[in-house]
């Protein structure tokens, strides 16, 4: 009887942990995109950049920036940009290509709820790497949407030795109008209403 009570419990509680678990493409950010969405951008981005350059090693994959003005400072599609720059740092792998992380800090630090090994500040980071090729990418606003422009480039002669284009549509850029937050342990979302 204890033993069927104990199986009965544990079924319990990993059917409830289950149930409480997100869902990726629950995830939406300040772009409005969930994670899992832009998944087929960034596979087109690396398989356009790495395919016909299988193998290379010591690639930097700089932050994707705006067109007009090179500067992340002022743009309303910069967790896109983030997003994408990461996807294609993952998907590099599958092509063989050696992606620097040039923001690894100098050791593991630890905080009350995090482990952090990356950072932007120069002054936490380890020696400078040097880089044979670098990945540097723009992005505009277009009619269809946001037209991002990628270019894999030999550090020593700036030759570009391969570019992909992929348009993320403004339908899927802003399919998700919701306000999410987790709350109690659980995904709550708001309908943001316009007008």
């Amino acid at each position: 009887m204890t033993r069927i009570y104990f199986l009965t419990l544990v079924a319990a509680m990993v059917l409830i942990g289950c149930s409480n678990q997100p869902q990726e493409s629950d995830f939406a950010g300040q772009s409005g995109i969930a994670a899992g969405r832009l998944a087929p951008y960034q596979h087109t981005l690396a398989a356009q950049l790495f395919e016909k350059q299988q193998g290379l090693q010591r690639v930097a994959i700089a932050s994707f920036v705006p067109a007009d003005s090179l500067s992340q400072d002022q743009s309303k599609h910069t967790l896109l940009a983030k997003q994408l720059q990461e996807g294609v740092m993952t998907a590099a792998n599958s092509y063989n290509v050696s992606v620097i992380e040039y923001r690894l800090t100098q050791q593991l630090q630890l905080g009350q709820q995090q482990e952090r090994a990356l950072s932007r500040n120069p002054s936490e980071l380890r020696e400078n790497y040097r880089f044979d090729y670098i990945v540097v990418g723009t992005y505009s606003e277009v009619e269809g949407g946001l037209l991002m422009n990628t270019r894999l480039v030999n550090t020593r002669s700036a030759a570009v030795l391969s570019a992909a284009s992929v348009m993320v549509p403004w339908h899927t850029i802003e399919s998700m109008p919701t306000s999410s937050q987790w709350r109690r342990g659980g995904l709550y979302r708001e309908s943001v209403n316009e007008g």
